[in-house]
């Protein structure tokens, strides 16, 4: 990356040049002004020799202020020239990035030519000339365009000089990165990232500073002390995560403590009958070597019926630990899962928008499976071969310590590797996981799209696209097996070669009778037994390493919290119910500046039934998610009965409406099961009359076992306006105070609809609903009170139905209006 930065800034540094010599010498500002090409490759020249200027070592300080030159009577206004430099100090002696610095470089120049002797031929003079000419030109374009474009423009130049704000030259700049003073505040947060993939000074580095600009806030405005959520916050790091301490992993065992120790137990006893046995066989060899006499058999007996013994204690203790191991990672997992379930249905709207569904599934999968009953498994295996490592050399030191300190050169050597290889295996499992993570969601998507994808005849196509991500994912997978295998190779070679090297020393301890040779063949077993258990520790380790890394993910979701702040607040029994929007301004937080809505006035009166319709893209889905506190208003508030959205309960508040889209979710289970998804405990009666309501009824009964008819995955077995009468019944039947239809009949034919709407008018009307509906078709619109029509962001006009439909122009041609039938 580096050699093509340094090829790119070379060869800016050469067009600077010769553009600054053209300019200098023969072009009038006029002309100048006149070129919008030359001003954005000006601007880019610009900060190309800025870059230049700071990997030279320049510092701010030392560019020299250029004075005013006179030529007859051509004579420019000074112009002054602010730059925000962010500057890294680098230690001489590791080479990394040590501080921050924000200094502000004030200049002078005039646009004119310099003096041919003049000495203003030194990179700093030339980076303040050409930067006063295009602060001029930037003053000149805040002149004939709007706030928007200009601020559009210099966000367009991603460079250091905008980093995380772009901040007129006169603005401030806090330690959040956020502009102050001046016409272009508002702080840009992704900025940060297009500066470190500019000015990679290292990973590091870069790497650094995007986690500055993730810290940012984002382009919007408070209202009343309630803050717009944070862009970056919503999305999940998957390719480093938290890096959770050891410690906090393993906490996660405490909730099973109880079973954990009781394991525990079991496994020292299975521990102390394998430390058993090698000694036991030492005292039969030694046994076996004395000349045979009346009391050897019976020796030989004893000892036997002891390692029986010990062997089935062994068996019963190995049980014991397995078991309960076995459990308590299951029941750990089962905990984990409950709680990351819970964790993500809670999230904001916004939450969803940034984070793919497919990769949580595969966190409460994968990743709870490798952090949960992975941890627990490879806990147990390190505890267990701590403890047989540990009595090994306990029962080494007392046969012969000089044979000991021998053995003992395995163990640094064998924990060395495991240290070296162990950074491998844990970021590569980080990547496997992600790259599975990738396929589920690419899996989970085309399944649920899949007549799309069979009547675009792009199966073979979906199926080379999926076979790539499990090509990566098994590319990942391979790198880890060789370094796994690498590290059990390198112990294996470690541990024979050092145990052949004890063997060797100790036959000659034999011959000098300094050693018997049942204690040979039992300190042989010893260092054979230290030798894996040493390995089965460092195995165990990167087991626990990989379970860290899935933790990293899940400790993510799991301190995840709802970023809109609402609060606590319901309103009385027998409220009013008035909706206001006073000044609405709303962009979602995945594109902040693409404003959704720009400014929204508009109220809607206890029980009244009003239609908000437009163009595609105007805002009319963004208006009802606002009032269903999906997401916050950037600006301006949203008020029912005067009271502020965000200082409700929003549990309440969604409590007081219903809500219908445009393609209904209808799960899998009976007809009856979706109706009563917002209210398990209602009658058949209710479930009856809300069916009858929504026009459902009839066609209900019709179905071979009624209400109970189960209806298959996403409603399969129904078709689109049963799908849509079913969750218009599902709506109704909590008998809400608001009713919210987007697009809720668009899918019903024209008598289906018409039953429908006169439903819901005469709901309307008796029990004074209020009704927000989104909708094209004209037949809809009639039977509101009021129909507002938005478009780019506002409201247009508000007027009744009737008239709207009579204005041809305003109606069928600008709006897009469907006409249904005549009228």
């Amino acid at each position: 990356m580096l050699p093509a930065l340094n090829s790119a800034s070379r060869n800016a540094a050469a067009t600077f040049n010769g553009v600054f010599s053209r300019v200098s010498s023969a072009t009038p500002l006029a002309a100048v002004k006149s070129s919008n090409s030359y001003s954005a490759h000006i601007q880019t020249s610009v900060y190309t020799q800025q870059r230049s200027w700071l990997r030279s070592g320049i510092h701010p300080k030392h560019v020299p202020n250029s004075r005013t030159h006179s030529h007859g009577q051509d004579h420019h206004a000074v112009s002054q020239f602010n730059v925000r430099v962010q500057t890294r100090a680098y230690s001489s002696k590791k080479g990394k990035a040590a501080k921050v610095k924000t200094r502000s470089v004030s200049t002078s120049k005039t646009l004119a030519a310099p003096p041919p002797n003049s000495k203003n031929k030194s990179l700093g003079m030339k980076l303040a000339s050409v930067a006063a000419q295009t602060r001029d030109l930037k003053k000149q374009r805040l002149e004939e365009t709007s706030r928007e474009q200009t601020n559009d423009m210099l966000d367009s130049n991603n460079s250091v000089l905008h980093q995380q704000g772009g901040g007129h030259s006169h603005g401030q700049t806090n330690h959040q990165g956020q502009g102050r003073g001046g016409d272009h505040g508002n702080c840009k947060a992704g900025d940060a990232h297009s500066y470190a993939s500019l000015y990679r000074y290292g990973e590091s580095e870069a790497q650094a500073a995007s986690e500055e600009a993730d810290e940012g806030v984002t382009v919007g405005h408070a209202h009343r002390g309630h803050k717009r959520p944070h862009t970056h916050s919503y999305k999940l790091d998957t390719t480093r995560g938290k890096q959770v301490k050891l410690t906090e992993v393993l906490s996660i065992l405490k909730s099973e403590y109880k079973l954990m120790s009781l394991a525990m137990v079991g496994l020292g006893a299975s521990t102390a009958a394998t430390i058993a046995f090698p000694d036991a066989l030492g005292t039969i060899v030694d046994v076996l070597a004395e000349p045979t006499t009346v009391d050897t058999y019976a020796r030989i007996k004893e000892i036997t019926l002891n390692m029986v013994g010990i062997i089935t204690v062994g068996a019963g203790a190995t049980f014991l630990h397995a078991t309960l191991l076995e459990m308590v990672g299951q029941k750990i997992g089962a905990s984990l899962r409950k709680k990351l379930y819970g964790g993500i249905m809670a999230q904001d709207a916004a939450f969803f928008d940034v984070n793919r569904s497919g990769e949580l599934v595969n966190r409460l999968g994968i990743d709870v499976h490798e952090t949960a009953e992975h941890l627990v498994e490879n806990v147990g295996s390190f505890t267990e071969s701590a403890m047989k490592s540990a009595s090994a050399v306990g029962a080494m030191v007392y046969i012969s310590p000089l044979l000991t300190f021998y053995s003992a050169g395995v163990v640094p050597m064998i924990i060395g590797g495991a240290l070296f290889f162990g950074k491998y295996i844990k970021r590569l499992s980080r990547k496997h996981l992600d790259a599975l993570a990738t396929s589920t969601q690419m899996a989970a998507e085309r399944f649920g799209a899949i007549r799309t994808v069979v009547l675009c005849d792009q199966q073979q196509v979906e199926a080379r696209e999926y076979g790539k991500v499990i090509d990566m994912s098994y590319l990942y997978a391979e790198r880890l097996a060789y370094y796994q295998g690498l590290f059990l190779g390198c112990s294996f070679f470690i541990g024979n070669g050092v145990l052949l090297t004890v063997v060797g020393l100790g036959g000659n301890m034999v011959i000098n009778n300094t050693l018997s040779v049942g204690q040979l063949t039992a300190f042989c077993l010893y260092a054979g037994m230290l030798s894996g258990s040493v390995s089965e520790v460092t195995e165990s380790a990167s087991g626990i390493l990989r379970a860290q890394g899935s933790a990293s993910r899940l400790f993510q979701l799991l301190e995840a919290k709802p970023k809109l702040g609402y609060g606590t607040k319901k309103l009385a029994e027998g409220y009013n119910g008035n909706i206001r929007f006073n000044g609405v301004g709303f962009a979602y937080p995945t594109a902040p500046d693409a404003q959704i809505i720009e400014k929204l006035d508009l109220s809607v009166t206890a029980g009244e039934m009003v239609a908000l319709t437009g163009r595609s893209g105007c805002g009319k889905s963004s208006v009802i998610a606002l009032l269903q506190g999906l997401y916050e208003p950037n600006r301006g508030s949203i008020t029912i009965d005067g009271v502020d959205l965000r200082d409700l309960d929003v549990a309440w508040l969604r409590s007081q409406m219903g809500y219908v889209q445009q393609e209904p979710v209808v799960f899998s289970g009976t007809i009856r099961s979706n109706i009563v998804y917002t209210k398990p405990d209602a009658t058949q009666e209710e479930v009856v009359e809300a069916a009858k309501l929504s026009n459902a009824h009839e066609f209900i009964t019709h179905l071979p076992k009624g209400y109970d008819t189960h209806v298959g995955e996403r409603g399969a077995s129904l078709s689109g306006g049963q799908r849509q009468r079913i969750a218009i019944a599902r709506a109704l039947l909590t008998k809400p105070r608001f009713l919210v239809l987007d697009e809720s009949t668009s899918a019903l034919d024209e008598m289906s609809e018409g039953v429908v709407l006169n439903s819901l008018k005469s709901l309307n009307r008796s029990k004074k609903i209020t009704t927000l509906v989104v909708a094209h078709h004209l037949n809809t619109l009639a039977v509101c009170d009021r129909v507002v029509v938005m478009d780019t962001g506002g409201v247009v006009t508000r007027d009744g139905a009737l008239n709207i439909m009579s204005d041809d122009a305003g109606g069928q041609n600008i709006y897009g209006f469907k006409q249904d039938c005549p009228r």
